[in-house]
């Protein structure tokens, strides 16, 4: 019985081996194909993670142009109405400097701002431009006012002379 065991458990030993070596055989290709999945996977992220961000990118610097759009419209109205301001204050037609400059650049930013906002754009430029153009009207009638008002004041001030 007991050779009859040992002839067994060499069989089984025999099998096991065999078996083994097969499976060992196996092992290396899985783990190669296992860090090659690893690796591809790796790459992909990277890959959308960049593209993610260049897209973020674009979309800052298109974003910052239109802020520069639209601060540069506001310091184009701020220095028009300082030298309207001005004017009406004083008389003095050498404060219109700025006012008669940004008229000028006025209408390449309100182009620049029709381009820079297309229609998909939160902000309604339609709206924006009637503004402007309104808030442009406003400070033209002002210094119109203010001229036909010094031009009244002298005709008066020659009648006056005349009548003394």
């Amino acid at each position: 019985m007991t050779s009859n065991n040992n002839t067994h458990l060499s069989d089984v030993y025999q099998r096991n081996k065999a078996h083994g070596s097969r499976s060992s055989r196996k092992w290396p290709h899985i783990l190669l194909a296992l860090g090659c999945a690893i690796a591809l996977t790796l790459l992909v992220t990277n890959y959308l993670q960049t593209s993610l961000g260049v897209k973020a990118l674009e979309n800052l610097r298109a974003q910052a142009h239109q802020l520069d759009v639209i601060d540069r419209l506001q310091l184009q109205l701020v220095n028009a109405e300082t030298g309207v301001r001005g004017y009406l204050l004083t008389g003095d037609r050498v404060f219109l400097e700025p006012y008669n400059n940004t008229r000028e650049q006025l209408d390449e930013t309100i182009a620049d701002l029709r381009v820079t906002f297309d229609s998909a754009s939160v902000v309604d430029v339609a709206t924006l431009i009637a503004d402007v153009n309104q808030h442009q009207r406003l400070m033209a009638q002002a210094v119109a006012a203010e001229d036909a008002d010094r031009a009244t004041a002298r005709e008066s001030a020659e009648a006056g002379k005349e009548a003394m």
